[in-house]
């Protein structure tokens, strides 16, 4: 294929999306919500769900006072995003944590290192569902820490239709290892610009246009290469860099 070729929404369906929302969170987003962060998880990460929920993931509480910078001017809501498990008792632990924090998104499908695009997609069709009123959504791994004013800050300049974070430049194509991509999969030796997958940032408008395009656009399991990369090259998105 040429990069016109495959750089193109095929003219048909090749990847229905099945899967719905099997636990929500017990309160979803107010009308006044400003940001909607999804942290992706697993369910032996409880450790860091709770480091996140005592530091910077307090934020989302209104009366959260952020050291040297006071009260933000947003509001925002957090959610942790999961697949489902084959041990229903891994499923049985998120239901409990739901009922306890409420702050759960789980999805239907397999939750594994391959489906991470699949729990990407996740954070798209809860965001569209239940926050559309949001204007921002936040993408986060939950071994971050997010310094939430300065980001702030950088997401009232993004243009409209863009996406913000560490910007992946020329990044080669791995045939080998962990991140291994096939010539079937992905036919070129060197990624699309794309934003790493730790944490970005992306504007309302896009969030239909990028789930609907899913519909037609080959999956590979490397969620930010997918989702920011390939599918942001095929809509012609602005990349805004931030690599402090």
């Amino acid at each position: 294929l040429t990069e016109d070729q495959f750089y193109k929404l095929q003219d048909v369906l090749i990847n229905p999306f099945p899967f719905s929302v099997m636990v929500k969170p017990r309160k979803t987003c107010e009308e006044s919500v400003h940001s909607v962060i999804l942290v992706h998880s697993t369910f032996d990460n409880f450790k860091k769900r709770t480091a996140i929920r005592s530091t910077w993931g307090s934020t989302v509480n209104k009366s959260f006072i952020w050291p040297r910078v006071g009260p933000l001017n947003h509001s925002m809501a957090l959610f942790f995003v999961f697949g489902k498990y084959k041990d229903e008792s891994k499923n049985d632990g998120i239901y409990e944590e739901n009922l306890e924090f409420g702050d759960i998104v789980q999805g239907n499908f397999v939750d594994s290192y391959k489906n991470m695009t699949l729990k990407s997609l996740l954070d798209f069709k809860f965001i569209i569902e239940f926050c559309s009123m949001a204007k921002f959504l936040i993408k986060s791994d939950d071994d971050m820490f997010i310094n939430l004013p300065f980001l702030l800050n950088e997401m009232d300049e993004m243009p409209k239709r863009s996406i913000m974070g560490a910007l992946c430049v020329g990044s080669k194509t791995r045939r080998f290892g962990k991140w291994l991509i096939t010539k079937e999969e992905f036919p070129f030796e060197t990624y699309p610009t794309y934003e790493a997958g730790a944490t970005y940032v992306i504007t309302r408008d896009l969030w239909e246009d990028i789930f609907n395009a899913s519909y037609f656009v080959p999956y590979i399991f490397i969620d930010d290469v997918y989702i920011t990369g390939i599918i942001g090259k095929i809509l012609n998105v602005t990349h805004v860099s931030k690599n402090k």
